[in-house]
């Protein structure tokens, strides 16, 4: 729902696809990296960066561990799967 929420909001291009142990967020055009081009600044992907390490943090002590796999300049996919 949190992924959902903002992107939405932000009127981002996304999917989201579910298993039976994962979650998996395909963002193939980024509203926050396009902000920034917006602003006339370089994307910078320090963003990806943090948005990993929140992902990271929100699993911490749970089930799951998450990656985010840079896939453009402004796409990614993010995974939140059950550990093995």
């Amino acid at each position: 729902e949190y992924w959902a929420y903002y992107l939405d909001r932000e009127n981002g291009e996304y999917s989201i696809e579910k298993t039976e142990d994962s979650i998996r967020l395909i963002v193939k055009n980024c509203p926050a990296l396009q902000h920034l081009v917006k602003l006339e600044q370089e994307p910078d992907h320090i963003l990806c960066e943090a948005t990993a390490l929140f992902n990271t943090a929100i699993t911490e002590g749970s089930p799951f561990e998450s990656t985010l796999e840079e896939t453009g300049t402004f796409s990614c996919i993010q995974t939140l799967k059950r550990k093995a």
